[in-house]
Order: structure tokens, then sequence, then C-alpha cells
């Protein structure tokens, strides 16, 4: 609960918002966005096919500001 208060206290809660994994299931990713839906954000939505599909599309990736180079690279999916 404390990262949603966290989160809540950054982002407008009609903020645009896309979650994502690296799970092709995007389960993880559906998780967190129906909390944030719950928690009131209004525009939320699960990134369809998580971020392999996006890698597979050719889209553009960027890492956080001090995160290491391959923090945006997809490691698989850790839960079934």
């Amino acid at each position: 609960r404390g990262e949603l208060d966290a989160f809540s206290s950054r982002f407008a809660p009609d903020q645009a918002i896309v979650t994502y994994c690296s799970c092709p299931n995007e389960a993880s990713a559906a998780a967190v966005a129906g909390e944030l839906a719950k928690a009131g954000f209004t525009d939320v939505r699960a990134l369809a096919g998580g971020l392999d599909a996006w890698i597979a599309a050719g889209l553009p990736l960027a890492a956080p500001e001090g995160a290491s180079p391959g923090a945006a690279v997809p490691s698989g999916c850790a839960a079934g």
C-alpha cells in the first residue's frame, strides 16, 4: 500500500498510465492497473503483449534516469 500511496502523490488521477511487465500475458501489469483503477485512477491500461511485444514492434526503450543500461531489457516472466 505504501508504494501505491507514493505513486498517487506523484500523478494526477486522470493522467494516462500504461503498466507493463515482461510477461507476454501481461498478468502482473493487469493486476497493477486494476489496483490503480481501484485507487481512483481513471485512464489506466496494461500494455497488450507486455514489454516483449513492444520490443518486437521496434518501439523505443528508455531506462529510468540513473538506472543501469540493461534496466529496460526484458528478463522473462517470473510468475507463470
